[in-house]
């Protein structure tokens, strides 16, 4: 995969229907009401689909906060910047 750029809260605001300015790396699933088990399925999917890529079930648990998605993230792909 090349090294890419995706706007990570573009795609929380998407996912979870909530303005974009609501997503910050302290965004978390303690803080934003609408991270529930179902929106955090959607939300794999999305990145999954987006970026051509295959989460294992730790990892999926893991992203819990918008800074441990990027972490992930940036393991498994060469996105370098991620709009935030």
């Amino acid at each position: 995969m090349d090294t890419q750029k995706i706007n990570i809260r573009e795609i929380f605001s998407e996912v979870f229907g909530v303005d974009k300015d609501k997503i910050t790396l302290n965004t978390d699933n303690s803080n934003l009401r609408e991270w529930d088990s179902l929106s955090h399925v959607s939300l794999i999917v999305k990145l999954e689909g987006k970026l051509n890529i295959r989460l294992e079930a730790v990892e999926i648990a893991r992203m819990i906060s918008v800074k441990e998605v990027i972490n992930i993230l940036r393991k498994k792909t060469n996105i370098t910047d991620f709009g935030l």
